[in-house]
């Protein structure tokens, strides 16, 4: 739910009925940027905040010029000075909603300029969080700058009160307003966005009676040399709104107590150089009340701090590697205690493995009979191996051909171990179908990384057809080795990319064929053959056998001849024009290669008995 308030009066009418039903009392707060630090005290920026400011009345020459809506100052998200898209986001102080309970309303109110300068949806975004993140947060609404756009609503050019309500389910201590710039014209296209007089009712649940002060601890708990630094925390005091600690101090043979560090808890305290008693002074501003904490004595010069030392001091593990072995040794008969835990097998004792996924300083603290202490240091390093990156022309080669695969590596000291036998950073491979190559990299630290790639071998292309031929008509046949892209230039002018085309030429031969086989990356290879196309012969088509085949023709070296498996017996005769039989011969069913290179240029007749049928076909040798 969003609404505007045109009168200051409503907000804090409807603040007095809320609190009517009393679960907690609620406090408003306000925030109008009259102080001159900005972000103001409690505020803070979520990510960048360069485009968030102050300004004053004394600096309003922008687009649009803007005086505050009241006092001197307001706030600003400077949208001329970022690209379209850019967001940007601050969060206010923490909103304390734990004694709001269920029935009362809780309301986030600011206003903001809207002008008509630019058409631009430049925008104020409202969210809550229960901290300082939008992962997670509830957006509470949206306002344009862009007073005609209707984000929530339409108005005149001038100041604009909005107020957005909180959701009930945020009833805890800790609760952030996120407010979120967002340009959306880009540099130097849009209006700047000015908000003033930010104001919310939280409802803190205040301290009643008489309050805790807790007890004192101290680390160390004494300080053996003659001053050292020490941390002051107070355990169990009473805590939340209304509550207010006071430190005190005194020397031993002082009666008086001074103040020092209000409200710390834990306090600091840098090169103590006496014995002084500590206490603290807890109050509850609502009753009043007060409690005192038991006075905690620090000793200086409390004894001879033990001599530590730890081995390693410095250890470098790989990701996965057994664990490091840390081994402190003191003085005093001493007990160790180790910090952080991160990566330890356990934090106390004189000897430890550590194990952490990330680097990590170890601080190991000597604890005397005597109650002093002195710490010593290790740091464990995770080195991870080497970012390695194989470089290659290409995964593909010529069956019989190299490649060089480089393992590219930053840094230096590395070793290599390649598969193919090398130890330098580089590596001749010949695949032979599918071979892989690996290299193992090692960095100073021995830590190592692993890398493969698979390489394949490709059949260097050998262009070769066949054909089978119906007068001008050529089925072609593809009897190439390796290729994967054909060109046929048919002699002609016309050519064709099949593998294995149909064509019929517009007249007789003899023609050039040319056919160009190719694959990467092994280039192509070209196969020529003069064919002879001729008119289909009338002569003997009444003599021919159904089924029975002879090709090429013109034939040079050899020819194919092709009887169906349903005759059971076939045998040839060459003849030639004249009838005298040149040669007879046996065929077998399916295909026959006869050989013609002996046989004289010219035409001939080839006569087929199957099955006792007879069939004749003529056959032009040209060598």
């Amino acid at each position: 739910m969003n609404f505007k308030f045109t009168q200051k009066i409503a907000l804090f009418a409807l603040i007095l009925a809320s609190s009517q039903n009393v679960f907690g009392q609620a406090e408003l707060v306000t925030e109008g940027f009259e102080g001159t630090t900005f972000l103001p005290t409690g505020w803070a920026g979520v990510g960048n905040t360069n485009l968030w400011s102050r300004r004053t009345t004394a600096n309003t020459n922008t687009n649009p010029t803007v005086t505050p809506y009241a006092g001197d100052a307001m706030m600003r998200f400077n949208t001329r000075g970022a690209n379209a898209g850019a967001t940007q986001t601050i969060s206010s102080p923490n909103m304390d909603l734990s004694s709001r309970g269920t029935s009362n309303n809780s309301y986030f109110s600011f206003y903001i300029y809207r002008d008509t300068q630019q058409t631009q949806d430049d925008s104020i975004t409202i969210s809550i969080n229960t901290s300082r993140s939008l992962t997670g947060a509830k957006r509470l609404g949206v306002v344009a700058r862009y007073a005609k756009s209707n984000l929530p609503d339409i108005v005149a050019e001038g100041w604009q009160k909005y107020s957005f309500a909180i959701p009930s389910t945020y009833t805890g201590a800790n609760n952030y307003i996120l407010i979120t710039g967002t340009d959306r014209g880009g540099f130097n296209q849009g209006s700047v966005i000015y908000m003033d007089e930010i104001e919310w009712q939280h409802f803190p649940t205040y301290c009643k009676g008489k309050p805790s002060a807790g007890s004192i601890t101290s680390n160390p708990k004494k300080i053996c040399a003659a001053f050292g630094n020490v941390t002051f925390t107070v355990n169990g005091n009473s805590t939340g709104s209304g509550i207010s600690i006071q430190w005190q101090t005194r020397l031993p043979a002082d009666t008086t107590w001074t103040n020092v560090g209000a409200g710390e808890n834990p306090r600091n305290v840098n090169g103590l150089n006496a014995s002084r008693y500590y206490r603290v002074i807890v109050t509850c501003s609502k009753s009043s009340e007060s409690d005192t904490a038991d006075e905690y004595l620090i000793e200086t010069n409390a004894g001879t701090p033990p001599t530590i030392s730890v081995t390693p001091t410095n250890t470098t593990l790989c990701p996965g590697a057994s664990l490091a072995k840390l081994v402190a040794t003191a003085t005093g008969n001493s007990t160790f205690a180790w910090t952080p835990a991160t990566g330890l097998d356990m934090t106390t004792g004189d000897t430890v493995y550590s194990g952490p996924t990330a680097t990590t300083n170890y601080t190991v603290t000597a604890t005397d009979t005597a109650g002093c202490t002195a710490s010593a240091f290790a740091r464990v390093t995770i080195s991870a191996g080497p970012n390695v990156t194989l470089i290659f022309a290409d995964t593909m080669v010529c069956k019989g051909d190299s490649l060089l695969v480089t393992a590219q590596v930053g840094g230096f000291g590395n070793t290599y171990s390649w598969s193919t036998g090398s130890n330098t950073n580089a590596t001749y491979v010949t695949p032979n179908g599918s071979t892989t190559a690996t290299v193992t990299v090692k960095n100073n630290a021995q830590c190592e990384t692993v890398k493969s790639q698979t390489f394949y071998s490709v059949d260097k292309p050998e262009a070769q057809f066949n054909y089978k031929q119906n007068g001008f008509t050529f089925d072609f046949i593809n009897t190439s080795v390796g290729g994967d892209t054909y060109w046929w230039q048919f002699g002609d002018g016309n050519e064709s990319f099949l593998e294995k085309p149909s064509y019929t030429f517009s007249k007789a031969g003899p023609i050039t064929v040319k056919f160009i086989v190719s694959q990467a990356p092994c280039g192509a290879d070209t196969f020529v053959q003069t064919l002879n196309p001729q008119p289909l012969s009338t002569g003997f088509d009444k003599f021919q056998i159904a089924g029975v085949e002879i090709y090429p023709n013109p034939a040079s070296d050899a020819v194919q001849v092709f009887i169906p498996e349903s005759y059971e017996k076939a045998t040839l005769s060459i003849k030639d024009l004249r009838g005298v039989t040149i040669q007879n011969i046996p065929l077998k069913n399916n295909n026959n290669t006869l050989q013609v290179g002996n046989i004289p240029n010219g035409l001939y007749l080839f006569e087929f008995e199957v099955d006792r049928k007879v069939g004749i076909y003529k056959l032009n040798i040209n060598h």
